[in-house]
């Protein structure tokens, strides 16, 4: 039996989603079709609700205008209940996130249109994709600060989509629930898989950028420090990071060190990374030695922490040989480059997800204890101010 074809599996433009909420909103301005214009004033509805603005059945709403694109805005809602003047401004995504103060400056912009009143102005962000913690740290700092912002997601679509699914005959609405139904199940299989006890299924679900995301987080989650995690892609495949040193601004200590995970030939792998921009004019000022000086001590650093490395894997085989994860074969660096390989993990094989699980909180932070107490490295902010060692 052949799959029925779905017109959003080929157009996933972030601009027929655009069209879609709008066909799907519009539908509150006629009354020929019950079942569709009371699922647009419920849509409508949930967006007011996010903001604790509930009125029932959207009684005295007058004329809905949607417009697409008004001064670059996805999508711009213009209505009026009861005399008060709304405008909501939905951001829409589907696996893109916000940029260059956009938000800001689209609320700037309504802010200033003529109105007959002060409207109420409100923001909703509506992503079908994966919502990243920076993402929810951004809006929560805009609203604090900026306007009035709130997520409405893939799962909040569903749930009222659902309502509505023995009612409305309309394929175009059945494809999209249908659509963001596959993407849950998709993203549900990756969850599981994360905690599968296979080693394929697990390392599958590390080659998407959901699932290293989800296990980046629940790993370091379980661990004292300052950690930050950041993602990005190479020529479409992602990867994602864990800083745990950062770069000092006062350049009492110059590296930043972090782990990565990524994938190549060999696998899927976790490495532990020294990243030293060495040749940033702020750096040579400050150590007042030429470039090929500095570099050579970062190399000398390097492989001091690859002794360190290797140390700690020692100390740990000795004393918990049951969660050893085996080391793979890390990257040369001997001219010196800013970002090097300190060791690095393959996830495969005899190391188990399980195993990855146990060993990294253990090595993480003898390791750490190892690099901020080695004398001369200029650690010793990060030795008071860390939550690591004590």
């Amino acid at each position: 039996m052949t799959t029925k074809p779905n017109i959003f599996r080929f157009a996933t433009k972030e601009l027929t989603q655009d069209a879609f909420l709008c066909w799907s909103l519009s539908w509150a301005n006629q009354t020929e079709n019950i079942a569709m214009r009371q699922f647009s004033i419920d849509l409508l509805g949930e967006m007011l609700a996010f903001h604790n603005i509930k009125i029932s059945g959207l009684d005295g709403l007058e004329r809905l205008e949607v417009i697409r694109q008004h001064k670059n805005i996805d999508i711009l809602l213009r209505f009026r209940i009861n005399s008060i003047h709304y405008r909501i401004i939905i951001e829409d995504k589907t696996n893109t996130s916000m940029h260059s103060e956009q938000l800001e400056r689209y609320f700037d912009e309504i802010r200033s249109e003529p109105c007959d009143g002060m409207p109420e102005i409100l923001g909703v962000y509506y992503k079908t994709g994966f919502i990243f913690d920076n993402e929810i740290r951004y809006i929560n700092d805009f609203n604090n600060t900026i306007g009035k912002f709130k997520v409405f997601n893939r799962q909040d679509m569903i749930e009222l989509m659902k309502k509505y699914q023995a009612v409305v005959k309309s394929d175009l609405f059945h494809d999209y629930y249908e659509y963001l139904c596959e993407i849950q199940r998709e993203e549900d299989e990756i969850k599981m898989h994360l905690n599968s006890s296979d080693n394929k299924q697990f390392t599958n679900a590390l080659k998407t950028q959901v699932g290293q995301w989800i296990f980046m987080k629940e790993l370091f989650s379980r661990m004292e420090g300052d950690f930050h995690i950041y993602r990005g892609n190479s020529s479409g495949r992602p990867w994602t990071q864990c800083s745990f040193i950062k770069v000092n601004t006062s350049l009492k200590f110059p590296e930043s060190l972090f782990y990565r995970l990524d994938r190549r030939s060999e696998g899927v792998y976790l490495s532990l990374r020294q990243y030293y921009n060495y040749q940033n004019q702020d750096i040579v000022r400050y150590v007042n030695s030429p470039v090929s000086v500095i570099r050579e001590e970062k190399v000398s650093r390097l492989n001091e922490l690859r002794r360190l490395f290797d140390e700690t894997i020692d100390q740990i085989g000795e004393r918990s040989p049951g969660i050893l994860l085996e080391t793979g074969k890390r990257v040369p660096d001997y001219a010196g480059k800013k970002e090097s390989e300190v060791g690095v993990f393959f996830l495969k094989g005899p190391n188990s997800p399980d195993k990855i699980k146990r060993f990294i909180p253990e090595f993480h932070s003898l390791f750490v204890k190892k690099v901020i107490e080695k004398e001369g490295w200029g650690f010793e902010t990060y030795k008071e101010d860390s939550g690591i060692v004590h």
